[in-house]
């Protein structure tokens, strides 16, 4: 009951708050443009109030999405998965108004407003927005989760630790420390900005068109269900490749493992790398495409639609391009598909892979998906306030061309999971020749001292026979044990 309550309260949040950011936002677009061709001392501290106005308003319409798709879920990851948002926005957001361009922060200009006059009411005001900005600064402002919570991560520990730490009560406690600033600021900036700009706002709200709500609707019907069956057994299969991926580092088993053997078995388990990754990506669009058919604001779904696109280029990167920002490194694509694909020989799986090769180069040369990440992953950044880009994309997506986008790359995705086998089977013959040879290297090193001690030509022939037998002996060894272990699994 108490979730019901709280869910229409967002609702009706949602709908204030996106009203009031669609007028504000045309503003300060207005103001933008009116700085380049008047000098006018004013407009600086206008744009000042209106920037971090448009932080709040965005900030608290953010949450109110993602906390609604949190309610209206009962799938374990699909809730974490929405509210693993949080710490992204809150972090971007105390990022815009308190640190960025330190010392001449957004704040640090708003501040020195207010206590211009020595007014004892909005000297306290500062005060209490100064003390909720250290508690939230020490207890939950975390650039790394942040960068997790949008980026994902290489380290396969990390992602699925930070996912599975999520817990609604921590991150309500995370929350409520956020609106200790969100909303004295948003009270000040109201304030300020009605006196001076006295007009009322007659923004009238965006709403669904017919032809939308209906795409949306048998959407919903035919694919909801399904993919709320595909989450729960994507987390199945992503538990499961986790407790194999950690099982060497269990205390009983590291300990009977010698370093060398625990570095051959750590650089093998790699290879399952992509796989585990293309779990979270599958995951967070899901979720996605899922909390866009059950939103009820067009402002909420649009949302969910700009996370459509944010995830695509994240995953795509993931998968195709190099680790690091210099381009040194192989791309997880290329050691763990291509080169498997290309050793096998497979014709088939060939073609398949320069196909899907083909697709992900079409990624990179998408503009669209790569300006609406760069205005959704920092609200602001230097003098730039992204959000203004951003909102312009929110009014403007087409959300029946966003859909078919995450629906081909979910396809896209299945067509990548299948190269799993492949890659493990070149890794495990990679792994099995190492093998070999490590057994085999005193073979040689003892048979080619005992050939050089050799008297008669005869005596250096029988040798090496015995060699070649007992060589054939410990490969045959080998062999069964490997085709062994490999039936089990």
């Amino acid at each position: 009951m108490l979730t019901e309550q709280l869910n229409t309260t967002l609702k009706v949040s949602l709908e204030q708050h996106s009203k009031e950011m669609t007028y504000w936002h045309k503003k300060l677009t207005e103001v933008y443009n009116l700085k380049k061709k008047e000098k006018v001392c004013y407009i600086n501290n206008n744009i000042t109030v209106m920037e971090i106005y448009v932080s709040v308003l965005y900030a608290i319409i953010a949450i109110a999405t993602f906390l609604r798709a949190d309610f209206k879920s009962d799938i374990t990851v699909e809730k974490r998965l929405n509210l693993k948002y949080f710490c992204f926005v809150s972090t971007e957001f105390y990022k815009a108004i308190f640190i960025v361009k330190q010392p001449n922060t957004l704040w640090r200009k708003l501040e020195s407003l207010l206590l211009i006059g020595n007014n004892k009411t909005l000297t306290e005001l500062v005060n209490q927005i100064n003390e909720a900005s250290s508690d939230f600064r020490t207890n939950y402002f975390d650039s790394g989760k942040r960068d997790i919570s949008l980026h994902y991560d290489y380290n396969l520990e990390h992602e699925y630790k930070h996912l599975c730490d999520i817990e609604e009560e921590s991150e309500v406690k995370h929350i409520t420390s956020l609106f200790a600033l969100l909303q004295p600021l948003s009270l000040i900036c109201s304030l300020y900005l009605k006196i001076i700009y006295p007009e009322e706002n007659t923004t009238n709200p965006i709403d669904e068109s017919k032809w939308n709500q209906k795409f949306r609707t048998e959407l919903r019907n035919n694919i909801y269900d399904n993919i709320g069956d595909s989450l729960q057994n994507f987390a199945t299969y992503l538990d499961h490749n986790m407790e194999s991926y950690r099982f060497i580092d269990k205390p009983k088993v590291r300990s009977l493992l010698s370093d060398n053997n625990y570095a051959h078995i750590s650089t093998f388990r790699e290879c399952i790398k992509l796989s585990v990754l293309l779990h979270y990506f599958y995951l967070d669009l899901g979720t996605a495409v899922r909390g866009y058919l059950v939103s009820e604001n067009y402002y909420e779904q649009q949302l969910h639609v700009i996370r459509i696109n944010v995830i695509i280029y994240e995953g795509y990167k993931k998968i195709f391009l190099p680790h690091n920002h210099n381009y040194q490194s192989q791309s997880l694509w290329e050691q763990y598909i291509r080169i498997p694909v290309l050793a096998s020989g497979s014709n088939e799986s060939i073609a398949e892979m320069e196909a899907i090769e083909k697709i992900l180069e079409d990624y990179s040369k998408n503009e669209e998906i790569k300006d609406i990440r760069h205005s959704y992953s920092h609200f602001r950044k230097n003098n730039k306030l992204y959000l203004i880009d951003l909102w312009s994309e929110v009014i403007a997506l087409n959300p029946i061309t966003e859909l078919n986008k995450a629906i081909d790359f979910l396809k896209l995705l299945s067509r990548i999971i299948q190269f799993s086998k492949p890659c493990l089977e070149h890794f495990a013959k990679k792994e099995h020749e190492r093998v070999q040879n490590e057994l085999l290297s005193p073979l040689e090193d003892m048979f080619t001292k005992a050939i050089v001690s050799c008297r008669s030509r005869d005596e250096r022939e029988n040798l090496l026979k015995y060699k070649e037998e007992f060589k054939n002996l410990i490969l045959d060894t080998l062999n069964r044990q490997t085709n062994s272990q490999l039936k089990k699994k």
